[in-house]
């Protein structure tokens, strides 16, 4: 009876492992830290990423600046953010950024510095007409299949004021005697999947082994 009750606990465990697996992996950070010491620590926004579904080599990103955002900073009439910032391991071209929303994020360049922030793999900009939004989202079509790991890195060199998986620049508000920051994340990569499955796998043999050892 305990062998099979064992047996029928194991299974359910692995068969939950193996459906997160299978599930289209995702992570969603907090931009928290500004550079400018007039502002406090608080959620500035949002990023999001997902493997789409259906197709491995697809990556969906969104950007959102937190609600009432702009009443909290004083925000006039071109408040939001002109630029964002990713890092990834991957060999991306300006052909795989697809469905740019809003379209002005099409100013792409690669290896760039977010004041304080370190070096950035990526940067998108609405340039040069410098407006600004308070909602990206975009696509990436790479030519195999992609992680969320391929996209949740740290930036490199010389950061004074902390490296960050992502940043913002944020603009066209008045807080503090503060117009404009950059504003990165502070928070670890969201463990993977297949992290998941070896964590869970390592739990199920202690469990064996502790039963083994009472029987």
């Amino acid at each position: 009876m305990r062998i099979k009750k064992l047996t029928t606990t194991m299974f359910g465990i692995f068969l939950f492992l193996f459906t997160t697996v299978g599930m289209a992996s995702a992570f969603s950070v907090d931009l928290t830290y500004p550079n400018d010491p007039g502002l406090t620590t608080m959620t500035y926004a949002t990023v999001t990423g997902t493997v789409d579904g259906s197709d491995s080599s697809l990556f969906h990103f969104t950007v959102d600046l937190a609600p009432n955002l702009s009443t909290t900073l004083n925000g006039g009439t071109n408040f939001g953010f002109d630029q964002f910032f990713f890092n990834t391991d991957l060999n991306l071209t300006s052909s795989m950024f697809q469905n740019i929303n809003p379209t002005g994020f099409d100013t792409i360049t690669y290896n760039k510095n977010a004041d304080g922030f370190g070096q950035f793999d990526v940067k998108m900009a609405d340039h040069p007409a410098n407006n600004r939004t308070d909602s990206l989202s975009f696509d990436i079509n790479y030519t195999s299949a992609v992680t969320e790991s391929d996209f949740n890195l740290l930036s490199d060199g010389n950061a004074g004021n902390g490296n960050g998986h992502f940043a913002i620049h944020l603009a066209g508000f008045d807080y503090n005697n503060v117009g404009s920051t950059f504003v990165r994340d502070g928070v670890a990569p969201v463990p993977e999947p297949g992290t998941w499955l070896l964590l869970g796998a390592g739990l199920v043999g202690l469990f064996l082994y502790r039963r083994r050892i009472q029987v």
